[in-house]
């Protein structure tokens, strides 16, 4: 698997990065994006994304979510990475010990993601703070009916 960039998710005083979610998964266009989750819950990305992920095609490589307990994965995602940005001391230190090259590794606030969003999650799970999203507009598609056969009575065209 050969993944664009890794990044570390987290909370910090209970809050989400927000900005850095919806970054990166805008920049998913251009090669998949793994999350690695540090004690956070997939639903709770997915609250954040789900007014995003309307806005953009189908068709883009996306993000993987991914435990940091599941060691063979985060060891897969990080070893064939471009970039892996970290959010936590331990997750640097895996990374490392995963053979993220040290030029590669960066903090997430040193980035184009860096968290100047933050949200939090109530407990009904929706999330506050949540930044507006406009929907993609969609292209009204036209179809003209064209007749393909001749009635009898019409004269050939030639």
């Amino acid at each position: 698997m050969h993944v664009q960039n890794v990044i570390e998710i987290t909370q910090t005083d209970g809050l989400l990065p927000a900005a850095v979610i919806i970054t990166a998964y805008r920049s998913s266009r251009y090669g998949l994006v793994v999350f690695v989750l540090n004690n956070v819950a997939p639903a709770a990305i997915d609250v954040i994304l789900d007014p995003v992920v309307g806005t953009m095609p189908l068709s883009i490589p996306g993000v993987l979510y991914v435990q940091i307990s599941d060691e063979a994965q985060v060891s897969q995602a990080v070893s064939s990475a471009e970039t892996v940005y970290v959010a936590t001391e331990a997750f640097h230190n895996l990374a490392v010990g995963y053979g993220a090259s040290p030029g590669n590794i960066r903090p997430v606030g040193s980035s184009q993601f860096w968290p100047r969003k933050r949200v939090w999650l109530t407990s009904s799970g929706a999330a506050r703070g949540l930044p507006k999203m406009r929907r993609a507009p969609t292209r009204a598609v036209l179809y003209q009916a064209r007749r393909t056969q001749l009635r009898d009575s019409e004269p050939q065209h030639a």
